[in-house]
């Protein structure tokens, strides 16, 4: 299976958008669209829980979310980062969650980890759309404690999106602490990291998302 770097995959993105002229918002809808579908294949209803952060891949689980409330489940978003500090594209599509009145929880640094608990042990489902490729320092403070939660209490279907939060993308370490995903859905092609170090064992079933960039830049 072929693989590319960090660098690779944010370049890929990049001429979508400025060479291609396919907008951000759009391979966003592909990918939570993407997500959304591989959930409902592996259970058509029931609970999801999704953890969404600040960035991009944030905004991915806000559409999950929402197709996965417009098919039923019973969905419940919980923010791990303000909302005002979000990203354009994952903006319009928190506004568009808020107007749907799809529940959502913030969690803080003042949240018990008895009530990050509570949120946690009972679903079918959690996504994990807290960090994308990008990031490359440990987690620490809240996002650990998240993390740490997810890792402990969840029984049912641990979905990443596109790389389990907490794992480097290039080199398959795990930074401090990750996600350890019975599924990840990875976003276009999938990304060294999920195949060394310790990737295969934070990543599950790993299952391919197309998102629209156009296929001539996929090829060998």
């Amino acid at each position: 299976m072929k693989t590319i770097s960090v660098a690779e995959m944010q370049a890929l993105d990049r001429k979508a958008i400025e060479v291609y002229g396919i907008p951000g918002l759009l391979l966003m809808e592909n990918a939570g669209r993407g997500v959304a579908e591989l959930i409902l294949n592996l259970a058509r209803s029931g609970r999801a829980t999704i953890l969404v952060g600040k960035g991009n891949n944030g905004g991915d689980g806000l559409v999950i979310a929402r197709h996965l409330f417009n098919h039923g489940y019973q969905v419940l978003i919980l923010l791990c980062a303000d909302p005002e500090k979000f990203k354009e594209d994952p903006a319009v599509n928190f506004r568009i969650a808020e107007t749907m009145q799809i529940p959502m929880v913030r969690v803080t640094d003042q949240t018990a980890r008895s009530e990050l608990t509570g949120y946690l042990e009972k679903t079918d489902v959690v996504v994990d759309a807290l960090f994308g490729i990008g990031l490359k320092k440990p987690l620490a403070g809240l996002e650990r404690t998240i993390v740490e939660t997810v890792n402990a209490v969840c029984r049912g279907f641990i979905v990443a999106v596109d790389i389990p939060s907490g794992l480097d993308g290039d080199t398959g370490q795990i930074l401090g602490e990750a996600i350890k995903a019975t599924h990840t859905a990875t976003l276009a092609c999938p990304k060294k990291g999920l195949m060394i170090g310790q990737g295969p064992h934070a990543s599950g079933k790993i299952s391919v998302i197309p998102i629209g960039i156009p296929s001539q830049e996929l090829v060998d």
